[in-house]
C-alpha cells in the first residue's frame, strides 16, 4: 500500500538516511531533479539542493530523531 502511494503521489517524495544520503526517490521527483535513480540515489542531499534546503532538512532529520 505504501508503495503505490509512494510511487503514484503527484508530489515528488524522496527518503534520505539520518546522514542526508538519498535512499528512494519516486519518479516524480526524479522527473523535478531531471535525472535517473542511478545518479541520486546515494548522493547528498546537499548536491541537489539549494543551502536553506539543506538547513530544513538537516532540522526536520533532527526533530524527527529527537521525538522517534
Amino acid at each position: 500500500m505504501e508503495y503505490i502511494f509512494f510511487e503514484n503521489a503527484s508530489d515528488g517524495i524522496y527518503i534520505h538516511d539520518i546522514g542526508g544520503y538519498f535512499i528512494k526517490i519516486n519518479k516524480v521527483g526524479l522527473e523535478i531533479f531531471g535525472c535517473p535513480d542511478k545518479e541520486i540515489i546515494g548522493s547528498h542531499v546537499s548536491e541537489w539542493l539549494s543551502p536553506a534546503s539543506v538547513e530544513m532538512v538537516k532540522e526536520d532529520t533532527l526533530n524527527w530523531s529527537v521525538t522517534r
